[in-house]
């Protein structure tokens, strides 16, 4: 990849290093999230359905309800993917207009239909306003004292609001396939083919499929390559209203001396950048620091660790769990990896 740069694993933290470590999701019952959205069941043309999944990825089941509607994959909307190892609770959109379709012929077995009803428009990435998290963390070999202490402090204080590593794809295999298309000149995104193709008349292009998605994770790695350099200064503590760039074109949103710092700190990575800056999206910014929500947590045992809490949407409660212990998950086969962008 372009330029020295930390590895997922290596980021810095903004709490000091784990405690300790412990066993992660040894089943789909100990990573429990549930979508923060109320959909407006107004009438129209699309069928919102509450879906609860368990051991399946939220593209799976999308593909499933298209399959069972007779409906092409891009007339589902979602808010946002979920882990697949994990009980989770999220909402979906059918785009059916002036169709009924009765419950059971969209049912599966590897899923529920929890809730149902009709609304206006298909739901996006980002729609939700959040997640609510149960999470168990077993064989924790920290002191309970120094784990409720960290706890404490991030409840009080925040945490380095990185992007997970699962944004990243299986083994990092996204910024491999990034670089890739980076250094072919390929990386445009979808919209930005598409408009590409429109100025030379070459008519209607077919959908890139993952173009869109390997942006969202090249800007998401740029940004935590900011606030890993961030934290490294030690002299400028982080505030709750410090924040970071999401890469695209335009005019950065940072005062003139921290837009300086963080060119300095993207200057190994300038093709990506480029890349992003023609690929159809546009300049934002990003809270450096995430805060939980009502977190609260109890000992099962002396090992066993429960917390609940909530996070903003684009959030990540691995982000928060890494500064707390080393997660130790269970070897996942090839079929049980996912992407989740």
């Amino acid at each position: 990849m372009s330029g020295a740069a930390a590895h997922p694993d290596q980021l810095n933290s903004y709490h000091g290093a784990p405690l300790g470590s412990a066993q992660f999701k040894t089943s789909a019952a100990d990573f429990i999230v549930d979508e923060q959205f109320t959909p407006s069941l107004n009438g129209g043309e699309h069928l919102y359905l509450q879906i609860e999944k368990r051991d399946q990825n939220s593209l799976w089941v999308a593909q499933r309800l298209a399959e069972r509607a007779g409906i092409e994959p891009h007339a589902v909307g979602l808010c946002g993917l979920k882990d697949r190892i994990a009980i989770t609770r999220q909402w979906y959109s059918l785009h059916l207009p002036g169709r009924e379709l009765p419950l059971a012929a969209l049912a599966d077995a590897d899923y529920t239909i929890l809730a149902s009803g009709r609304g206006a428009g298909k739901l996006r990435r980002g729609d939700h306003s959040g997640n609510q998290f149960t999470i168990v963390l077993r064989r924790v070999s920290a002191a309970c004292s120094d784990v409720d202490a960290r706890l404490t402090a991030f409840a009080q204080g925040g945490f380095a609001n990185y992007f997970g590593a699962q944004r990243f794809g299986r083994n990092a295999n996204n910024l491999v396939e990034v670089e890739r298309l980076v250094a072919a000149g390929k990386l445009v995104g979808d919209r930005g083919r598409q408009r590409s193709r429109a100025r030379r008349g070459s008519g209607p292009v077919k959908p890139i499929g993952n173009n869109g998605l390997l942006l969202s994770a090249a800007r998401s790695w740029l940004f935590n390559q900011v606030l890993h350099a961030r934290l490294a200064e030690r002299d400028r503590p982080l505030s709750r209203d410090d924040d970071g760039p999401l890469w695209g074109r335009g005019r950065s949103g940072a005062a003139a001396a921290l837009a300086d710092r963080e060119a300095s700190w993207l200057a190994p990575w300038q093709s990506w950048c480029h890349a992003l800056e023609h690929g159809g999206l546009s300049q934002q910014r990003r809270p450096l620091l995430a805060y939980p929500q009502a977190l609260s947590w109890q000992w099962l045992d002396e090992t066993t660790l429960q917390l609940s809490f909530g996070l903003a949407a684009g959030q990540y409660a691995t982000a928060m769990l890494r500064e707390l212990v080393e997660l130790q998950q269970p070897q996942l086969t090839q079929s049980d990896a996912t992407v989740v962008l």
